[in-house]
């Protein structure tokens, strides 16, 4: 797809693509960092809260995502990863209906903080933020906000902890810049900070430049990409994804790749073929 047939990102709609295969390596990394950040209170800032909460059709993305997992894990079973564990298990509480429908980031944040922690969720858009209101009403910890959740990030709020969530549709390639320069913003205005980043994987071009760009500026990082179709077999679809972080706990970034090794055969989609790719710029994996 050239650049000039791109959509803009107000044409973007996750909807379409809750808790397919993107979406499950994302809540599984994230619910992971979070799960490693141990202190009294954590201020979590997510710059692209979406609805909050999805209805899931009867055929769609997600049927070779979640739905896998759901097939292949049945309540109360285990697999050889904690993180996948976690992440299900706070999936079928926040979901009991499922898979009629699917808990966004914002409330599986809400579901690993503490009671003395918080979240500040941004949207942009009118009516994902009116979603997102309403599906976070009646929890103290959490603040919406209307607006540019990038253009916020230079004033963090002070905790023990502050994770940063970064989540955008990049349906625009301009965005992988616009990404890349606040990631290096937020690092320099706030080093402590915890940075969480999530990108897709349709070719290698654009996660390679996003990383480049950040090594170039000096900041340190770890990333780690779930392919599941090799991108020779369909390079037009989303055939992976990828977390790029900063200052993570190593044993985050361990239970990460353990979980990967156990969603990749899941998830395949093409003879079972997958993989998990880790670099790293200044990180240790």
């Amino acid at each position: 797809m050239t650049d000039a047939a791109e959509p803009a990102a107000s044409d973007y709609d996750h909807r379409f693509h809750a808790a397919n295969h993107a979406d499950v390596w994302k809540h599984t990394c994230l619910l992971a960092l979070l799960a490693s950040v141990r202190r009294a209170q954590v201020a979590v800032v997510d710059t692209h809260g979406g609805h909050g909460g999805y209805r899931l059709p009867a055929q769609g993305e997600w049927n070779a995502g979640l739905g896998r997992l759901l097939d292949a894990v049945p309540p109360g079973a285990s697999t050889a990863s904690g993180a996948v564990d976690r992440y299900l298990g706070r999936v079928r509480r926040l979901a009991p209906d499922l898979p009629r429908s699917y808990p966004g980031s914002p409330r599986l944040t809400l579901d690993a903080l503490s009671r003395t922690s918080r979240l500040r969720v941004h949207e942009i858009e009118p009516q994902a933020l009116s979603a997102l209101r309403a599906a976070l009403a009646g929890d103290g910890r959490a603040q919406v906000v209307g607006g540019d959740g990038l253009a916020a990030l230079d004033a963090l709020p002070t905790a023990d902890e502050v994770v940063v969530v970064i989540d955008p549709p990049f349906v625009a390639k301009a965005e992988w810049d616009t990404v890349a320069d606040a990631v290096v913003r937020c690092v320099r205005a706030h080093p402590h900070a915890r940075v969480f980043l999530w990108y897709p994987v349709k070719r290698w071009s654009r996660p390679r430049a996003l990383q480049a760009r950040l090594s170039a500026a000096g900041v340190p990082w770890v990333a780690l990409d779930l392919v599941v179709t090799p991108m020779e077999v369909e390079r037009s679809s989303l055939g992976g994804s990828g977390v790029l972080l900063v200052n993570a706990p190593s044993t985050a970034v361990a239970e990460m790749t353990t979980a990967g090794a156990v969603l990749g055969p899941l998830l395949a989609t093409h003879d079972g073929r997958w993989s998990l790719v880790t670099s790293a710029n200044g990180g240790a994996l």
